[in-house]
């Protein structure tokens, strides 16, 4: 197999080699071709992974198994607030350990 490169991927690869990285110039491109693996792995798991979070959350959706954002968030920041408003002016706080 024979491969063309740019000027400056020729480059690269020399300066890889030349610091001692690497044994040759087939070494470096072997290694640049297991990370490209690498990383279409890593997508291809990313991907995988996201639709199947889209599907549990449309099944979800359909069956009605949801929650109102806003309302749950205005519930809890009035719990909050009651909570804060209960505790008596002037009283010590707990040390946090």
């Amino acid at each position: 197999m024979s491969v063309s490169l740019t000027n400056q991927l020729k480059s690269y690869v020399r300066e890889k080699v030349d610091s001692g990285q690497y044994e040759s110039a087939s070494e470096v491109i072997r290694q640049g071709l297991r990370t490209l693996q690498e990383q279409e792995e890593r997508e291809r798991l990313y991907w995988s992974d996201l639709r199947k979070k889209v599907k549990e959350a449309r099944t979800a959706i359909a069956d009605g198994d949801v929650v109102d954002g806003p309302a749950f968030m205005r519930s809890k920041i009035a719990a909050l607030k009651s909570r804060v408003r209960g505790k008596a002016p002037g009283a010590k706080r707990k040390k946090r350990v």
